[in-house]
């Protein structure tokens, strides 16, 4: 009788329990973590050198599924030094006290031909909710998130005037899996 509640208790408490989904292996050499912003009413872009993502995704399993990605901030390159430097100073990123920002998310749905993460993004200690819309196939994951950089205190005083750094900020990523995964 003993074995059959236990047996019983277990069937209850089953669904309660989420399967493991492994992590992709990510090939981080070949992806890569982009954004393009505006200055002075120019377009410019540039992209985060050093990310790292554990992504466990499954179509099939959308509530066990999960994103996290931290990134070095300090690694942030736009093709133009001075602006490198200012990004990673006070007032922007202020690398020395926020090294790294991270972007996670555990709610999934379906979106047209592809999902939306919801999920939260934390710059400089502050965390906002953030949608990031993103499409799988053929062993890349491509995502795309729209920002207000001032939602993170990115960008404050002077620099916080949109005609000279708009406020706007797209971010892209395209995440690879390595081959011997697919």
């Amino acid at each position: 009788m003993a074995r059959w509640i236990g047996f019983c208790a277990a069937l209850a408490f089953a669904p309660l329990v989420a399967a493991e989904i492994a992590p992709l292996p990510i090939d981080l050499a070949a992806s890569r973590l982009e954004f393009v912003a505006q200055q002075a009413g120019l377009e410019f872009r540039g992209h985060f050198e050093t990310f790292d993502a554990e992504i466990r995704f499954d179509a099939d399993a959308l509530a066990d599924s999960s994103v996290r990605v931290t990134i070095d901030v300090g690694s942030v390159r736009t093709g133009d030094g001075e602006r490198d430097e200012i990004l990673t100073g006070a007032g922007w990123f202020e690398t020395a006290v926020f090294p790294t920002a991270r972007f996670e998310a555990r709610a999934f749905v379906p979106a047209g031909d592809g999902y939306v993460a919801n999920g939260e993004l934390t710059i400089r200690d502050v965390t906002r909710p953030v949608r990031v819309e993103f499409r799988v196939a053929d062993g890349r994951l491509a995502a795309r998130a729209i920002l207000d950089r001032l939602d993170f205190g990115l960008g404050t005083g002077d620099w916080a005037d949109p005609d000279w750094i708009g406020h706007e900020v797209v971010v892209d990523a395209v995440l690879i899996v390595e081959a011997d995964a697919r």
